[in-house]
């Protein structure tokens, strides 16, 4: 018997990966979470999990609400926009 890791995947479902001793996430999502909550400063925009095409859509619409806010710098932005366009076309790929 093991536990399962507490991540939950952007398309709803968990992940059933075993978690690691004595913490709530498997190998993998360990290191998202860790990083995330370690690396990110007050007011800076929080990334979602780009797994798949919906994490993608879920980065896209965070990423566009932040151009209207100061969250974020036009150029910053843009950078932003094309590493998703980059990784939603790798996406497509893979998943054909």
């Amino acid at each position: 018997m093991f536990i399962e890791c507490r991540h939950i995947l952007t398309n709803g479902r968990k992940c059933h990966s075993p978690a690691l001793r004595g913490k709530p996430f498997c190998f993998h999502h360990a290191k998202l979470h860790f990083r995330k909550s370690a690396t990110r400063r007050p007011g800076e925009l929080p990334q979602p999990a780009i797994e798949d095409l919906r994490g993608i859509q879920t980065a896209l619409n965070k990423a566009v609400t932040a151009l209207s806010s100061p969250l974020i710098d036009t150029r910053r932005a843009g950078l932003l926009l094309y590493g998703l366009h980059l990784a939603a076309n790798l996406s497509k790929r893979v998943s054909d």
